[in-house]
């Protein structure tokens, strides 16, 4: 155990987890500044407009993210990296600027100018330009770590962390421009990020795109964008059914409680990483029946085990967690303890993944994810409304154990098919 540990801090996961994190703490950071200078309202806003800002950058270029890794590792001989991965991110750039124009042009003339649920033509226009400036900043990370240049990754996050702290501190703290600054803040840093994308990208030189029309492209990209759509509603769905039954106040305190919660996810992706390559590793050496079995009864307490750490450091820490809230926002600590449960539950989802995943089963996760979203928003929505913040609680944790318990049904059957 101690060995393996060792030989994760020695690789480049530890950088990538470092990375995830900073693109993540400046959120955590902000929580204190934000509860001081937000309404509960204001701060559910805050927390749908990043939802927004994740959607708009995966189909603003049609899912084209996921075409980068593939087109850098299957050049072929006569074809550069550079040539290929710059023709597909000029065009992830393309679809991006252009989408931002339209759809910025369309806000600016047809949308209300008192706003629709809180969200003025304004804050729009600053969620669609962050979500653009995701979508170019994107092209750098891909490629960093595709050549496992970890730090390079890490670097261009510690960038994305400053300006984003720096700029809520200026314009939400010195100018008092609350939520307004808030999204400010956000969407200058991303577009500045972006603004490296672009540069980035025209340095790769000329793009080839011999074999990468732009159907091509979109043949291999948009197969994944159900799969991610669902995990998108999955992750965020009970946030916009509470804004739709108009918990407006409700949806500001679970917001909090989700943002608290986050070193959990974070931790059960950074072990996944490592989890997940060794799993493929002793299916390669020892066979995937045995070894898939093997993952399946011993995988899900592993990663129980590894996420309650993080959830019980947030329990310890609620003395300090609630001095640095106020009193406006404390009853959102009420929630942390379920919302952090039902995040160490969402952990046991990963091993039958990767069992899917290894047995060759791959059309049954974007199922599983479709199926477990729709139930998670339904349930949020039916619950809530009917019991409150019990029913919100309890809509949550059923979400979660329902997606882990199907997907672990569904990786047994696929192991006892390998067996047959």
């Amino acid at each position: 155990m101690v060995a393996r540990l060792l030989a994760v801090l020695r690789s480049p996961t530890l950088v990538y987890l470092g990375a995830s994190v900073l693109g993540r703490l400046g959120a955590i950071l902000l929580i204190p500044l934000y509860t001081k200078r937000l309404t509960q309202e204001e701060f559910g806003l805050l927390s749908l407009a990043g939802t927004l800002q994740t959607l708009g950058s995966l189909l603003f270029t049609f899912g084209l993210t996921s075409a980068l890794s593939k087109v850098y590792f299957d050049t072929p001989a006569g074809q550069t990296a550079e040539g290929r991965v710059a023709a597909v991110a000029r065009t992830m750039l393309s679809l991006a600027g252009g989408w931002l124009l339209v759809l910025g042009a369309a806000v600016a003339l047809l949308w209300p100018t008192e706003g629709v649920g809180g969200f003025t033509p304004h804050r729009v226009v600053m969620v669609l330009a962050a979500s653009a400036g995701t979508a170019a900043y994107a092209i750098p990370d891909a490629w960093y770590r595709a050549r496992r240049l970890a730090w390079q990754a890490a670097g261009l996050n510690l960038v994305a962390f400053t300006l984003s702290v720096g700029l809520s501190l200026y314009l939400v703290l010195d100018h008092e421009r609350g939520l307004d600054g808030a999204l400010e803040a956000t969407c200058f840093a991303q577009l500045a990020v972006g603004a490296w994308g672009v540069l980035f990208t025209l340095r790769l030189g000329e793009p080839d795109r011999a074999g990468l029309s732009l159907r091509e492209l979109l043949g291999f990209s948009l197969p994944f964008v159900p799969h991610f759509l669902a995990s998108w509603a999955f992750s965020v769905g009970d946030r916009w059914a509470l804004k739709g039954i108009g918990q407006d106040a409700l949806l500001g305190l679970y917001a909090l409680g989700q943002q608290l919660s986050t070193p959990i996810p974070l931790v059960a992706s950074a072990f996944n990483d490592a989890e997940a390559a060794k799993l493929g590793q002793t299916v390669r050496d020892e066979g995937a029946s045995a070894s898939l079995a093997r993952e399946l009864t011993r995988g899900v307490p592993r990663y129980l085990a590894v996420t309650a750490l993080p959830y019980v450091a947030l329990l310890l820490a609620w003395p300090l967690l609630r001095w640095g809230l106020g009193e406006r926002f404390e009853a959102g600590l009420v929630l942390l303890p379920f919302v952090g449960l039902a995040a160490v539950l969402e952990s046991a989802y990963y091993p039958p993944v990767n069992v899917l995943f290894y047995a060759g089963r791959t059309g049954w996760i974007p199922v599983v994810t479709v199926t477990s979203a729709v139930i998670s928003i339904g349930l949020s929505a039916g619950l809530t409304f009917v019991w409150g913040i019990p029913g919100l609680v309890a809509a949550r944790l059923s979400s979660a154990v329902l997606r882990s318990a199907v997907c672990w049904g569904l990786a047994w059957r696929a192991v006892r098919g390998l067996r047959a």
